[in-house]
């Protein structure tokens, strides 16, 4: 089949592979013609994904805590579970995530956890939630998810830090068995 050119500038007559190599640039694709099934695997690399996009994470620190810590006081008392992250970016959240087991002895009482973070010497508590337990139980080790989210945190770096206590009686358990503290920097 020959190669004509109409009036209106359509080619036609050319088969596939029939042009010279570097003849068709990015410039003469319509977007709508390059799909995820046309991409080849591994042709977009981290490099090319939008910097800052929301939601992207930059990076995960991981924690676990392998240590049981008990406590009788009423005041928020350290349980030796920290996580250290520095953030690259000054606007990026930080979402932090601590899951444990934990609870209070005493019949009917409350168990009390506390997230706290430190950045340049001055901690400050920034989640907070407490556990009831009915009288019927003596004993509890439930287990707990603690989120929080942390937004515009700067690029200092941020200790994060797991405190708890009673409400006044029993004694207070902080992990019947391995608690994990994951920091994630997300792009806003």
């Amino acid at each position: 089949m020959p190669i004509s050119l109409s009036g209106n500038g359509t080619i036609t007559g050319v088969i596939p592979g029939g042009l010279p190599d570097g003849i068709v640039d990015t410039d003469m694709i319509a977007d709508s013609n390059v799909t995820a099934a046309k991409l080849a695997n591994d042709s977009v690399s981290a490099a090319k994904l939008a910097s800052g996009a929301g939601g992207k994470v930059i990076q995960c620190v991981t924690s676990i805590s392998t240590s049981q810590h008990s406590t009788s006081s009423s005041s928020p008392q350290y349980t030796g579970h920290s996580l250290v992250i520095t953030p690259t970016n000054n606007s990026s959240k930080i979402l932090i995530m601590n899951q444990t087991s934990g609870g209070n002895s005493g019949s009917g009482r409350s168990w009390k956890l506390r997230l706290r973070k430190t950045i340049g010497g001055t901690e400050t508590e920034i989640a907070y939630m407490q556990l009831g337990d009915s009288s019927q139980n003596s004993s509890f080790a439930f287990s707990h998810v603690l989120y929080c989210v942390q937004t515009s945190v700067g690029t200092s770096e941020i200790t994060y830090k797991t405190y708890h206590s009673t409400d006044g009686d029993g004694t207070a358990y902080y992990s019947y068995g391995d608690s994990v503290m994951v920091a994630w920097e997300l792009a806003q």
